[in-house]
């Protein structure tokens, strides 16, 4: 087994990688600017980050169906703020995941308030649980 060498020039590195990153950064901005000229260029914005943002919300999803659903919800909701989306020095990755976490927080809180509880004296007596104490 060979060991890795690790490269111990900062120059190289420190360059290397902000060069990257700049570059991406470039690539998504041109997206996102496309996207706001064009709603239909949406389209490869959603298949640049689909797989993450389904990926973040199936970790956080009760089923793979809820995971779809959120996902959804997470685009349309991009799709409908885009127009007011500013770049701020942040990957455009960190504004969808924030949408991604208020929608997944969203349907948790949902679900949490929705949790009825019945009271078995508002039952009609014929559907009260039967007493295997006290059978009549």
């Amino acid at each position: 087994m060979k060991p890795y060498r690790l490269c111990v020039s900062t120059e190289h590195r420190g360059s290397s990688q902000s060069s990257d990153s700049k570059n991406a950064r470039f690539a998504e901005a041109q997206l996102v600017e496309a996207a706001q000229a064009d709603p239909s260029a949406f389209g490869e914005i959603y298949m640049h980050y689909v797989r993450r943002v389904y990926r973040f919300l199936r970790a956080q999803a009760a089923s793979e169906e809820d995971a779809e659903d959120m996902t959804q919800q997470v685009f349309l909701q991009a799709l409908d703020a885009l127009s007011k989306y500013q770049e701020r020095g942040l990957p455009f990755a960190a504004w969808l995941f924030t949408i991604s976490r208020n929608v997944a927080n969203d349907v948790h809180r949902r679900r949490q308030n929705s949790t009825a509880t019945l009271n078995w004296e508002a039952l009609p007596q014929k559907l009260q649980p039967i007493d295997p104490h006290n059978y009549e």
